[in-house]
């Protein structure tokens, strides 16, 4: 569900910072011109790579625990990161599997 979610922000923060950047470069009467039609490209694509490697690489939306990055602690069952040694809640150490 994540995923799908990274990638339909990533589509619509694309969209937007697209539009916001060649708003504001082409306030002059001058006209548009090829860098000013260039430039909200390339901010759209820095949007949309970040989303989609957030959504391929697993990471929770808006610090949210996903099953991905969190485990429940086996004593209190609160949820803790996947690679913690110890559980911040009750100070229950975990067992390392190597």
């Amino acid at each position: 569900m994540a995923k799908i979610v990274w990638i339909i922000i990533g589509f619509l923060g694309a969209k937007v910072t697209n539009e916001a950047l060649f708003l504001l470069l082409n306030q002059s009467q001058a006209g548009v011109n090829i860098s000013n039609a260039a430039l909200p490209a390339v901010g759209a694509s820095f949007v949309l790579c970040y989303c989609f490697y957030n959504a391929i690489s697993g990471k929770s939306i808006f610090g949210i625990p996903a099953p991905g990055t969190h485990v429940k602690c086996p004593d209190c069952r609160e949820l803790i990161k996947k690679d913690a040694r110890k559980c911040k809640h009750c100070g229950c150490s975990l067992r390392v599997e190597l």
